[in-house]
């Protein structure tokens, strides 16, 4: 069975990230990570890329907490 860890940010840098990324790291967790992203900048892209994990880049139409699930779903349809 593969397991897949599924964050959304929008707005951080990779300081404000770096504890979660890391912590998952320091797990063992060897399944798919996947990061949505919106309104951040190419070096947290960068740095998620470098730590594998899979980046879905998106822009906001609605609240962050509306759009990650239309945004998870249509990825998801395509996966």
């Amino acid at each position: 069975m593969k397991y897949t860890i599924v964050g959304c940010i929008t707005k951080y840098e990779v300081a404000d990230i770096k504890p979660y990324v890391e912590s998952i790291e320091q797990s063992g967790f060897n399944g798919e990570k996947l990061m949505l992203v919106y309104d951040v900048s190419n070096e947290v892209i960068e740095y998620l890329t470098k730590k594998g994990w899979l980046i879905v880049q998106s822009e906001l139409q609605e609240h962050i907490i509306l759009q990650r699930f239309r945004d998870m779903y249509t990825f998801l349809q395509s996966y």
